[in-house]
């Protein structure tokens, strides 16, 4: 298994490096992580995202934020070019506890369903 790991790793970077510059398609990584610096709106969020050197983030608002509210950080993070990676869906959907189990459920799917 080691050599065909070995060989396709080969074969592939071999393959590409024999690519014209014009047709290898790059992907930059995005980076996200918490933020404990205080802002109070969209621009805010934003500086302090790019003062940390995030293009990636949590989402900054939970779903039960009003529409305009949510809109206007999608904006200033489309506007900024940074992804929203993460939103707050922490809880535990697999307990065995059928009343927790259905909450956390429930919460996964809000936020999920903005975000």
């Amino acid at each position: 298994m080691k050599k065909t790991f070995v060989a396709a790793t080969l074969l592939a970077s071999k393959s590409v490096a024999t690519l014209p510059a014009a047709q290898v398609k790059t992907s930059s990584l995005r980076l996200g992580g918490p933020t404990f610096e205080e802002y109070g709106d969209p621009a805010g969020w934003v500086r302090v995202l790019k003062k940390l050197g995030y293009n990636a983030a949590y989402c900054p608002v939970g779903a039960e934020a009003e529409d305009d509210v949510i809109n206007a950080y999608a904006r200033a993070a489309k506007k900024a070019n940074i992804v929203i990676a993460e939103v707050g869906a922490w809880s535990n959907p697999i307990s065995p506890d059928e009343k927790i189990r259905r909450q956390a459920l429930a919460k996964c799917r809000r936020q999920l369903a903005f975000g």
